[in-house]
């Protein structure tokens, strides 16, 4: 899952918020110096990874693309399932949008120092250009994709994928709206088994 989803399965829940963005790009040799909580929310990212990898309506949407992006599909569907999630984000949360992306930049602007210098630079990106309430249209995550293209040479050309988006749209989205309730569910039962084992210690 890309940065939207990956927050939005923290619930609310501080640390676990950070570790969620932090799994994205950390490598497990650097993981030492984090808080049990942070911990926790790399392992839940990598968990989340394992769920979508295996869940037929994700590779699906893989599949969809594989045969012209090859090894960035995977990328590319997170950020196409970032999209579904913004613009129908009603549907998942009662607080709206621009709220929930102001309280989340705050608290990330909070826990700066705690972020890996990748993804600071990264953040103050997300942050200046309002990545996560853009998200929810087609040429918000058009303008993120050219963004990334531009900072991250080993992905290049991922915004040509937005045609194979226009053309196959509602195929992702039923995609998505397949995954992600699941998805849910599994990330909510994770944090559930881990609070259990917290308290059985």
């Amino acid at each position: 899952m890309n940065h939207l989803a990956n927050l939005y399965l923290a619930r609310h829940k501080g640390d676990r918020m950070l570790g969620c963005l932090i799994g994205e790009i950390i490598r497990t040799t650097n993981q030492d110096k984090y808080n049990e909580h942070i911990m926790e929310g790399i392992e839940l990212n990598k968990n989340i990874t394992n769920f979508c990898l295996q869940h037929p309506a994700y590779l699906r949407s893989k599949n969809r693309l594989h045969p012209k992006y090859s090894k960035h599909s995977g990328k590319i569907i997170d950020i196409f399932y970032d999209h579904f999630l913004a613009s129908n984000w009603n549907h998942y949360s009662e607080l709206e949008l621009a709220e929930y992306c102001t309280q989340t930049y705050a608290f990330i602007n909070e826990n700066y120092q705690t972020l890996p210098y990748k993804l600071r630079k990264l953040t103050n990106v997300m942050i200046q250009d309002n990545w996560l309430f853009h998200y929810s249209s087609v040429e918000g995550i058009h303008r993120y994709m050219r963004e990334i293209t531009r900072r991250d040479t080993f992905q290049t050309n991922l915004e040509y994928s937005l045609e194979d988006l226009i053309q196959s749209y509602h195929a992702f989205k039923a995609d998505f709206d397949e995954l992600f309730p699941a998805l849910i569910s599994f990330a909510d039962e994770q944090m559930r088994k881990r609070e259990l084992v917290l308290q059985i210690a």
